[in-house]
């Protein structure tokens, strides 16, 4: 027979208290570490197939996503949030210009999903 009271093993954790817990830190690690290791890299359709990117815009920000952050962080990131969360969030970063300067994660408890037809007040 379980205990009684507020506590239940079975209680739901918030996503930000369940890293607290070891063996799920471990899975969420192993998960993470195991899609940041596999290589991305860049195709472009053509008349022939997909051609794989050598170089330009693209490629240069898919090897290097923003300042500090390199590919294989941002993919481990992006796989932690999907796990605890459900969601992961990519925010585009543009200059003044409108040229797309960064990729990085958002806090999927800040995210606030819109379709690009809806307006967001």
């Amino acid at each position: 027979m379980w205990p009684t009271g507020s506590w239940a093993p079975f209680a739901p954790a918030e996503p930000s208290g369940a890293l607290a817990i070891a063996d799920v830190g471990a899975c969420v690690k192993v998960l993470a570490d195991a899609a940041a290791s596999v290589p991305r890299i860049a195709y472009r359709r053509s008349e022939d197939g997909l051609e794989r990117m050598s170089g330009g815009r693209l490629a240069a920000l898919l090897e290097r996503p923003a300042p500090a952050t390199t590919q294989a962080n941002l993919i481990a990131q992006a796989v932690a949030h999907l796990t605890l969360y459900g969601n992961a969030y990519l925010g585009k970063f543009r200059d003044e210009n409108g040229v797309l300067e960064q990729i990085a994660c958002l806090n999927p408890d800040a995210a606030l999903a819109a379709s690009p037809a809806s307006s967001v007040a």
